[in-house]
């Protein structure tokens, strides 16, 4: 995972957030399998779902949860980390786009109003 920070003047910056798929890989299989054990599936019996089945069905879905909360704790550690006083909430810069379905690794950037 990497963070940048870019200050673009005294009341405006930029924090970029990299996530790849080693980064979040094993939280999402501890995830799908927590799933299996504890979903019923019909014509299975619960604990015993076939993984490739689990991604199927969740895979996105899960995915889609742990990067969500690995980039929402990230980037609050970075800013608690760093002392930055804000001005409300960090908002997602209108041109990050996420592909859960095709992509691996991700880049989410937010824009951070400073308080002055």
């Amino acid at each position: 995972m990497n963070v940048n920070y870019e200050k673009i003047d005294n009341v405006n910056a930029k924090i970029a957030i990299a996530l790849v798929e080693d980064d979040y890989k094993a939280e999402v299989k501890k995830q799908l399998n927590e799933l299996g054990r504890t979903r019923p599936i019909k014509g299975f019996r619960p604990g015993h779902v076939p993984f490739g089945m689990l991604k199927k069905f969740y895979g996105n879905q899960v995915t889609a949860q742990v990067v969500d909360r690995l980039v929402s704790r990230e980037l609050n550690k970075y800013i608690n980390d760093n002392k930055i006083s804000l001005l409300g909430e960090p908002m997602l810069d209108k041109d990050t786009r996420v592909d859960i379905e095709h992509a691996t690794d991700f880049e989410f950037k937010f824009d951070l109003g400073l308080a002055p």
